[in-house]
């Protein structure tokens, strides 16, 4: 009974993952929280982390900001191949279009989906992974939850038929 109670748990939990990740895929621009600001200051930063190993993101600090905005970079090989490091100018005006799902850690919110400057867009990430992720994810957890509804129904079946016998 309670490993049942913990297979159900985990996949309530992926299915709540997986409609999270396809309604981050869904926003559009006018759902972003848009900061504009002056950058002062931009680094490649890392975190450890015990499953992936070292996570990279590329951290800009605006004036008249308390917290740090960043764009998550992934990997060290993705890190150095990103050139959007080179794309931002110190000292110019930017409009950074933030993802209002995604929380702020330690001083820093890492949900920039888009950078405009002069009304031109020089960055946007696709949202490709949360779009198919999140459609997978939520898929098997549906039928996870129909399976062991289904295996249930079976087993009550099962167990009448041999009563009757």
């Amino acid at each position: 009974m309670f490993k049942k109670i913990i297979i159900y748990l985990l996949l309530i939990f992926s299915l709540v993952i997986g409609l999270l990740s396809l309604y981050r895929a869904s926003l559009k621009s006018s759902d972003m929280t848009i900061v504009n600001g002056r950058v002062t200051n931009k680094i490649i930063s890392y975190y450890t982390s015990y499953h992936t190993g070292r996570h990279y993101s590329l951290i800009f600090t605006l004036r008249d900001r308390q917290n740090k905005i960043a764009i998550n970079l992934g990997t060290e090989n993705e890190a150095r191949e990103d050139a959007t490091f080179y794309l931002i100018d110190t000292s110019k005006l930017y409009k950074f279009f933030i993802d209002p799902t995604i929380p702020v850690v330690n001083g820093v919110q890492t949900g920039i989906t888009r950078i405009d400057y002069n009304d031109q867009t020089i960055f946007k990430s696709s949202n490709n992974l949360n779009l198919y992720g999140g459609l997978c994810i939520s898929l098997l957890s549906i039928a996870g939850l129909i399976l062991i509804k289904y295996k249930k129904t079976a087993t009550n079946v099962n167990c009448v038929k041999n009563l009757l016998r």
